[in-house]
């Protein structure tokens, strides 16, 4: 009788062990998945805060020419998103908008450069031109790259979920 109870306790703590034991594996893992969730939205934040930084940038150009100082640009490697891009390996999932932005992003500096030197040279009229003919849209593709990515993560987070 003795030797069934003793054997009865052994057997519920085993179990009580295994199950505490499950319940810490799986408790890590969706902590793990939790913070690179919370990771994952902060790399979202990071793109909008990129893609903020160069309707910024365009906007100084338009302040230019209605008027403004002629802002200081650097090429493309010396913005927040020329500093981030080069310095990260991008994850596969947005591996293929990331690369398409590189294009885009550089044509974007040097004829934000070309406008300033256009409009402070007096050749106003070709600024513009290169303004509208060029600007708009390359900026246009660094935001729908940008705008990808963010629709990329949010699907990785998505599967995270299920």
């Amino acid at each position: 009788m003795l030797a069934k109870f003793v054997l009865s306790f052994l057997l519920i703590i085993i179990i009580f062990g295994a199950a505490l034991y499950i319940e810490y594996y799986y408790a890590h893992q969706v902590r793990n998945a939790e913070e690179e969730i919370i990771e994952m939205n902060n790399f979202q934040e990071q793109l909008l805060n990129l893609e903020i930084d160069h309707l910024v940038w365009m906007t100084s150009l338009y302040e230019m020419m209605v008027g403004g100082e002629a802002p200081t640009l650097g090429d493309h490697t010396e913005c927040n998103l020329g500093q981030w891009y080069y310095n990260i390996s991008p994850e596969e999932y947005f591996r293929e908008p990331y690369e398409a932005m590189e294009e885009p992003h550089r044509h974007l500096h040097s004829h934000g450069q070309e406008v300033v030197a256009l409009f402070t040279g007096g050749e106003e009229e070709e600024a513009r031109r290169v303004f509208n003919e060029e600007i708009k849209p390359d900026l246009n593709l660094v935001r729908e790259n940008l705008g990808e990515m963010i629709s990329l993560t949010e699907a990785e987070i998505d599967e995270m979920k299920v």
